[in-house]
């Protein structure tokens, strides 16, 4: 009896260890479905992004530009886009204009090569050790 119950605790302990890593290997199993499973869902995912004012403006900016050029106020323009779900003040529209014209603005310089007027961007410098840079000015080298 005394080894009966020997090899029953050995047995015992055996099925409690080989429980053991079972619920470990589930467990990793679990979290891994569960991780693919939020991965998937999350790529999934599309939020739906409301316009900003910026935004719509952006949209619209070469043709109130246009009004504005051909003598259109920045108070008119705000009037006639006025609804329930888009409004702003003049100086706002206005602000939002300059930061868009800054956002267009294109520096340009002339090439040294050809000498047309090209965006400053294009040029490259080449220094002596035949290493090439992007340059926003030029000089000489």
């Amino acid at each position: 009896m005394g080894q009966e119950n020997t090899s029953m605790g050995a047995a015992f302990a055996s099925a409690r260890v080989n429980c053991q890593e079972t619920r470990i290997d589930d467990a990793k199993r679990s979290s891994k479905n569960v991780l693919e499973m939020l991965r998937a869902k999350m790529q999934e995912y599309q939020p739906k992004r409301a316009m900003s004012n910026l935004d719509i403006i952006r949209e619209i900016f070469d043709l109130l530009d246009e009004k504005l050029k051909a003598g259109g106020k920045y108070e008119e323009l705000v009037e006639l886009m006025k609804s329930p779900d888009f409004d702003i003040k003049a100086g706002t529209l206005k602000t939002m204009m300059s930061k868009i014209r800054a956002e267009r603005r294109i520096e340009r310089a002339q090439c040294p090569c050809c000498h047309t007027d090209v965006p400053s961007s294009q040029i490259t410098v080449q220094y002596r050790d035949g290493v090439t840079r992007q340059s926003d000015r030029l000089t000489e080298a």
